[in-house]
Protein backbone atom coordinates (compact mmCIF):
# COMPACT_ATOMS: atom_id res chain seq x y z
CA UNK A 1 0.00 0.00 0.00
CA UNK A 2 1.16 3.50 -0.77
CA UNK A 3 1.47 5.64 2.32
CA UNK A 4 1.24 9.38 2.32
CA UNK A 5 1.76 11.60 5.35
CA UNK A 6 -0.39 14.65 5.96
CA UNK A 7 0.52 17.27 8.55
CA UNK A 8 -2.26 19.33 10.09
CA UNK A 9 -1.15 22.61 11.68
CA UNK A 10 -3.15 23.53 14.78
CA UNK A 11 -3.04 26.36 17.27
CA UNK A 12 -4.11 25.93 20.87
CA UNK A 13 -6.26 29.00 21.51
CA UNK A 14 -5.58 29.01 25.26
CA UNK A 15 -1.80 28.91 25.11
CA UNK A 16 -1.14 30.15 21.58
CA UNK A 17 1.08 27.11 20.97
CA UNK A 18 1.35 25.93 17.37
CA UNK A 19 1.71 22.20 16.77
CA UNK A 20 1.34 19.58 14.06
CA UNK A 21 -0.60 16.35 14.00
CA UNK A 22 0.83 13.97 11.43
CA UNK A 23 -1.52 11.35 10.01
CA UNK A 24 -0.71 8.43 7.74
CA UNK A 25 -2.95 8.29 4.67
CA UNK A 26 -3.04 5.01 2.78
CA UNK A 27 -5.45 3.51 0.29
CA UNK A 28 -7.68 2.14 3.06
CA UNK A 29 -8.22 5.53 4.73
CA UNK A 30 -10.18 8.45 3.29
CA UNK A 31 -9.16 12.09 3.66
CA UNK A 32 -12.18 12.55 5.94
CA UNK A 33 -10.92 9.77 8.21
CA UNK A 34 -7.48 11.43 8.30
CA UNK A 35 -9.06 14.77 9.18
CA UNK A 36 -11.10 13.17 11.97
CA UNK A 37 -8.02 11.36 13.29
CA UNK A 38 -6.04 14.62 13.37
CA UNK A 39 -8.82 16.34 15.33
CA UNK A 40 -9.01 13.43 17.80
CA UNK A 41 -5.27 13.66 18.50
CA UNK A 42 -5.37 17.46 18.81
CA UNK A 43 -8.31 17.35 21.22
CA UNK A 44 -6.62 14.63 23.29
CA UNK A 45 -3.58 16.87 23.80
CA UNK A 46 -5.07 20.38 24.00
CA UNK A 47 -8.29 21.89 25.34
CA UNK A 48 -8.89 24.46 22.60
CA UNK A 49 -7.29 23.40 19.30
CA UNK A 50 -8.00 25.32 16.11
CA UNK A 51 -7.03 23.94 12.70
CA UNK A 52 -4.90 26.39 10.72
CA UNK A 53 -4.04 24.42 7.56
CA UNK A 54 -2.69 21.19 6.13
CA UNK A 55 0.68 20.79 4.47
CA UNK A 56 3.27 18.29 3.37
CA UNK A 57 5.58 16.83 6.04
CA UNK A 58 8.56 18.33 4.18
CA UNK A 59 7.17 21.84 4.51
CA UNK A 60 5.99 21.22 8.08
CA UNK A 61 9.50 20.14 9.08
CA UNK A 62 10.85 23.59 8.23
CA UNK A 63 8.64 25.17 10.92
CA UNK A 64 10.02 23.00 13.72
CA UNK A 65 6.84 22.85 15.83
CA UNK A 66 6.05 19.84 18.02
CA UNK A 67 4.39 16.98 16.16
CA UNK A 68 1.82 14.63 17.65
Amino acid sequence: MDKKYIDYLFEDLDSGELFFVEVVKDSSKSYTACYNEAWAVAEANFDTPKLIQTMSPELAETYGYDTY
